[in-house]
């Protein structure tokens, strides 16, 4: 009697263990923000150089189009484009400078302005880079992004149908040949699930280059959006047709995730960079973002 007992307290024990291993596999990459700073290791070529940066203190208006910035690294002028889709509405979507355009009371991150973006009446506002100008930074193997993003003390996202959720950066690729265009892409989400109390869930999700979409690659819960104050966003890519391009991100200097294992190029194409995007499901709900001291680097400064 004793050993059967015995027995089936070792099974027990066995199947508990398997049970959260199970688990742990299954939400691997879904954790609380509990993730420590791991070390940096660069991938690519040495050594790592800062290519373009900006804090927008020469602007006094970001018109709809193309509009030139001043890369602070070399002294001159980098081509950017800002536009929205759906409409062609300036009323409610338009991007402007703090405070020399439009003061909503929102003090720069450093300098003295920062870049606003709102969006309203229409699903998608983007300022990117496009491809020519990425190719004359040299950030056609990899890149390394940082830029600091302030949200209202007020912030939540709206249920548009997709759930409570706002992309608010995208990496695409351009199509060569037809077919999906701006695929494949990784893109950022903010997740707010948790009562519109500042408290999200960040998420990346990926489309590949036939349109296939996997909206949860990774997910981070419980993460602190910092409303009324600037958080710091670093996002890492490789450029590669193979599965082994890596993406990483991190949300306050905090890993949120290291992925590999899909593509980041879809044959010859070039890639633009949406480092400044809102872009939600619904037509009905006013959303702002700032966006300050963006840089980018051929690869993850240590």
């Amino acid at each position: 009697m004793r050993f059967w007992r015995l027995f089936f307290v070792l099974a027990l024990l066995f199947c508990s263990l398997i049970t959260s291993t199970y688990l742990m596999l299954v939400r691997a990459g879904e954790q609380d923000f509990v993730v420590p700073t791991l070390a940096r290791i660069n991938y690519g070529h040495q050594p790592i150089g800062l290519k373009f940066s900006t804090s927008f203190e020469e602007l006094t208006t970001v018109p709809k189009g193309r509009f030139d910035v001043i890369n602070t690294v070399t002294g001159l002028p980098v081509e950017l484009r800002f536009g929205w889709g759906g409409d062609s509405d300036s009323t409610y979507n338009y991007g402007w400078v703090e405070p020399t355009q439009d003061d909503r009371g929102v003090s720069a991150h450093s300098g003295s302005k920062s870049l606003g973006l709102q969006t309203a009446s229409t699903k998608r506002i983007e300022l990117l880079m496009e491809y020519d100008e990425i190719q004359s930074l040299g950030l056609t193997q990899q890149i390394y992004i940082s830029q600091w993003f302030y949200f209202a003390s007020d912030w939540h996202a709206h249920d548009h149908g997709w759930g409570p959720i706002l992309a608010v950066f995208q990496t695409s690729c351009l199509a060569s040949g037809g077919g999906y265009s701006c695929v494949p892409y990784y893109q950022f989400y903010l997740e707010d699930t948790h009562g519109s109390n500042g408290i999200v869930d960040l998420r990346l999700g990926y489309r590949s280059g036939d349109g296939v979409q996997t909206p949860v690659v990774a997910r981070v819960y419980n993460v602190d959006l910092n409303r009324g104050g600037w958080s710091h966003f670093e996002w890492f890519q490789t450029w590669t047709t193979s599965s082994s391009a890596r993406v990483m991100t991190w949300w306050n200097g905090q890993l949120l995730w290291n992925v590999t294992g899909r593509p980041t190029l879809k044959g010859s194409s070039g890639y633009h960079l949406e480092f400044g995007k809102i872009y939600h499901a619904s037509t009905s709900h006013l959303y702002e973002k700032w966006i300050d001291d963006v840089e980018f680097w051929d690869g993850i400064p240590l």
